[in-house]
Formats: structure tokens, C-alpha cells, sequence
């Protein structure tokens, strides 16, 4: 499906992009990089270094594919892998087909896949650069009151956590998707921890004055298939490219200040409340979706967390059971909860 779309995108007779195989995964699956646009900023992008990420890929490819795009390749030089591990993606995980992190072997660099990303870093030397991935559906604000549908990082370069100058740019680019998404939405939108950690992409691009923005598509209500999330991604990469040639006269201290006073994420949500009373007391038992994959279909299955959990704030489906539980109410060996009374079930997403 991805290769089809893809091609589809590249082959259009309107369309601005050249594609070309770069490399290739462990399993020697290719690695793609889209290119296009003729402007003096160069920004470099990529989607789904993590497999089980693949909001913000369909977010890209939906954004280049409409003609109302073009005209900012006139203002950017814009290269996009839009997946950095196809082996993951296939598979539905993490991990490379070796089992390692991608996101954490920005110094080792001994994976294919890291290989080939920086193969293209030194080429491309880009003026910007974006990190594109997916959480999960436990985030919100601290008190729990809203869910995070969309999180920022702009990556420390040392354990201090100083804002050096390719920080401070990446810091600009939240601030204009936050002040121009913010007010529209009825969720959060957060900002990730800042704990250096050399090995992951952006700390390591960041402490070497590579500006770097992370990005994290997350999650609000029912929309597991993340449609909805997608639409706003694509509109936070839209606005982020947009900012990085308008001009910005707030100091750096300003700058710094309305970064921090963005939201803190924090794990204080679960997918599902089951609240009811039990020896004269009431009792919540949080369910969380796991994901499965069987036969090429992603499944979402749903399993007991935790009963009263000290870190959940809220749920994105809170169910009030009156009175006893439904008899149809099955925990099996593995924790999986299920309940047509209740309507507890495994949600077919792809």
C-alpha cells in the first residue's frame, strides 16, 4: 500500500518530486528518499524510524501530494525519508530487524539503516531538520484534564540543557505551530522531556548545531485509526516549514520562556476506565489497548492495566457500570477483557 501510494505521488504528471533508492534495511528492503524544491533553506525530514509509527507518515505523503504545496518549494530544498525502517513497518515494531532502536544508535551508528541516514546528513547538510514519530496513547497533561494529540521536542544539546543557537531555531518552529494550532484544538498539545541522551537523533543533531524539531503524533478519544491526528499533523508540518522563512524579531529569552510554558507531557491517561462499586467502595480498573499483529491486520486488543492506578488521571473512554458487572464480562489468562454488554472488544485498525 505505501509503495503504491508512493509511486503514485512520484509518477503524477504535476508532481515536483524525484525518488531514488539510498540504501537498504537488514532485510534488504530499500530505503527511499523524496526530493524536491529549489529554495535556500534545506530541510530534511523523516517518518517512521520506529515501524509501529505510521501516522506521520501518511500525514507527509497526504501534505506533498496536494497541489496546494508547491509554491513553498519555491522558498525550500526538501528531502524526506519517509520511512527510515521498512523491516519495522512491515512487522509492526520498534525495532529494526536486528532488534535495535533506531533512536538510540545515533552514536554507535552501526545499524544499515543508521547508515544510511547519515550518509545523507552529510550530503544533504541540512538547514533544519525533523523527527517524526508516534506515541502512545497514555499522554496528557500533568492533571490529566486533557489528552496530548500532538507533543514537541526541541532536543537539549548537553546534559545542562542549554539552548545552544541550533536549539533555539528549533524552539521558534514550536513556538509558531503551537501559537497557530493551539487555540483550535479542545486537547493539548504538550511538550516532551528534555533528558539528554547522546544516543537518540535529535540530542546527538542538536549537540552538533544541527537544528532538529521532534515531533510525536498522539492520540485523542476514539479516532484509533488516527485519522484525525493525521489532518493535524499535516497541518503542524505545513506551519513548521512556513516559519522557517518568516522573519521572528522575540528575543531569545522570549523565545525560550514560550517554549517552557508549553504543557509538560505526562503518563497520567489510559484507554479505557471501567469505574464501579465493590464493597462499598468505588473502584476503577484501567484497560489498555495492546497492539497485535495477525495475518497483515493490526489489532487492538484490549487488556487490564492496572485496578486503581496512582498515575491515571483520565481515560479516553470512561464506562460507569450501575449496579454488578455484565456476566459477559471475560478476563482471560493473558489479561484480555472482553464485553459485548459493555461493547469491550478488539478493534480492527488496518
Amino acid at each position: 500500500m505505501f509503495q503504491q501510494e508512493l509511486d503514485r505521488i512520484v509518477r503524477k504528471e504535476s508532481s515536483p518530486f524525484s525518488l531514488k533508492t539510498i540504501g537498504y534495511s537488514v532485510l534488504k528492503k530499500p530505503i527511499y528518499l523524496l526530493q524536491a524544491g529549489s529554495g535556500s533553506i534545506k530541510v530534511f525530514m523523516w517518518s517512521q524510524m520506529h515501524g509501529n509509527e505510521s501516522t506521520t507518515t501518511r500525514a507527509l505523503l497526504d501534505l506533498i501530494d496536494q497541489d496546494g504545496f508547491k509554491p513553498l518549494l519555491d522558498k525550500i530544498e526538501l528531502y524526506i525519508i519517509p520511512i527510515l525502517n521498512p523491516d519495522g513497518a512491515e512487522n509492526w515494531t520498534r525495532e529494526n530487524a536486528n532488534k535495535v532502536d533506531l533512536n538510540r544508535n545515533a552514536v554507535l551508528k552501526d545499524q544499515p539503516e543508521t547508515m544510511v541516514f547519515f550518509e545523507q546528513l552529510e550530503l544533504i547538510k541540512p538547514d533544519m531538520c525533523f523527527n517524526l514519530h508516534g506515541q502512545r496513547t497514555i499522554f496528557g497533561t500533568e492533571d490529566g484534564s486533557k489528552p496530548c494529540q500532538l507533543s514537541f521536542l526541541a532536543p537539549a544539546s548537553n546534559h545542562e540543557k542549554s539552548f545552544n543557537p541550533a536549539r533555539l531555531k528549533a524552539v521558534k518552529v514550536i513556538n509558531s505551530i503551537y501559537s497557530q494550532l493551539q487555540p483550535d484544538l479542545n486537547t493539548a498539545i504538550c511538550r516532551y522531556s528534555d533528558d539528554f541522551n547522546e544516543n537518540c537523533f535529535g540530542d546527538y543533531l542538536t549537540s552538533r548545531n544541527i537544528p532538529t524539531v521532534l515531533f510525536e503524533a498522539g492520540h485523542a478519544g476514539l479516532d484509533y485509526h488516527r485519522d484525525e491526528i493525521s489532518s493535524i499533523i499535516k497541518k503542524a508540518i505545513l506551519t513548521a516549514l512556513q516559519s522557517l522563512y518568516e522573519k521572528e524579531n522575540t528575543s531569545d529569552n522570549q523565545l525560550v520562556e514560550s517554549y517552557l510554558s508549553i504543557p509538560q507531557i505526562s503518563k497520567t491517561f489510559c484507554d479505557i476506565i471501567l469505574r464501579y462499586e465493590q464493597d462499598d467502595k468505588t473502584v476503577f480498573t484501567s484497560l489498555m489497548y495492546k497492539e497485535v499483529l495477525e495475518e497483515g491486520q493490526l489489532i487492538l486488543s484490549p487488556r487490564v492495566n492496572d485496578i486503581n492506578p496512582e498515575t491515571v488521571r483520565n481515560a479516553h473512554r470512561i464506562m460507569d457500570v450501575d449496579g454488578q458487572l455484565p456476566e459477559d464480562l471475560k478476563i482471560d489468562e493473558n489479561n484480555i477483557v472482553k464485553s459485548e454488554v459493555l461493547g469491550i472488544k478488539n478493534l480492527i485498525i488496518i
